[in-house]
């Protein structure tokens, strides 16, 4: 049994993996310029911005559902599909007239994005 145990967690030791936090604007700005990072930073941050737009869709839907007002974060136009080019140039144009949020995980900083070139009224 002990024998059993201490192979289960050396197991345990070698397959976990370090902590990681999320990158900031910056690193990610300076990555995707880099031939050999590019498709990895353009997937990560569509993914990003494909989960908030799911999410925003959701929360769309709930507003309906419960018939009370737009519960939406950010409000696209209807027929509007962003490319990557655009969410790399709204990034960068928002850490022009924001610089402090080249600091700031690269997540959040997609979300006031979305949130301010796309406001609901």
């Amino acid at each position: 049994m002990g024998k059993i145990l201490c192979i289960g967690l050396a197991v345990m030791l070698c397959c976990a993996s370090p902590a990681a936090a999320e990158m900031t604007t910056a690193e990610f700005l300076n990555d995707v310029n880099i031939k050999v990072h590019r498709v990895n930073q353009i997937t990560y941050l569509m993914g990003i911005s494909n989960g908030l737009q799911w999410y925003n869709s959701i929360l769309e839907a709930g507003a309906k559902e419960k018939d009370i007002d737009d519960m939406r974060l950010f409000c696209p136009p209807a027929k509007l599909s962003i490319t990557a080019s655009q969410e790399i140039d709204m990034l960068r144009r928002y850490i022009r007239e924001h610089p402090e949020a080249e600091t700031q995980p690269l997540g959040m900083v997609v979300f006031q994005t979305h949130f301010e070139n796309f406001p609901c009224k």
